[in-house]
């Protein structure tokens, strides 16, 4: 993946955030339910696929955010949102 104009990010193919995150997800006992993520570039991209409520950031490139669901410009307000209003995605 290209994380910017100038930027090249090179990883073995098996590594990635949205491994990662399930990873972490499966160690803590979370579904694809519990999580929410929020992501501006192309290295985000893995982890949309591996939760229901996937934000891409509003200045996100338009190829990211077609894999996200939902598009927020502060994450802060948007968590703040969710658990004030018991919002589930």
């Amino acid at each position: 993946f290209v994380s910017g104009a100038i930027y090249c990010d090179f990883t073995d193919l098996s590594v990635s955030k949205g491994n990662a995150l399930s990873k972490v997800m499966e160690i803590l006992g979370f579904n694809s339910d519990d999580g929410i993520v929020f992501g501006d570039n192309y290295n985000d991209v893995s982890m949309f696929s591996r939760v229901k409520s996937a934000f891409a950031m509003d200045h996100a490139d338009d190829d990211v955010k077609q894999y996200a669901g939902y598009f927020t410009d502060d994450v802060e307000h948007t968590i703040r949102k969710i658990y004030n209003q018991n919002l589930y995605f």
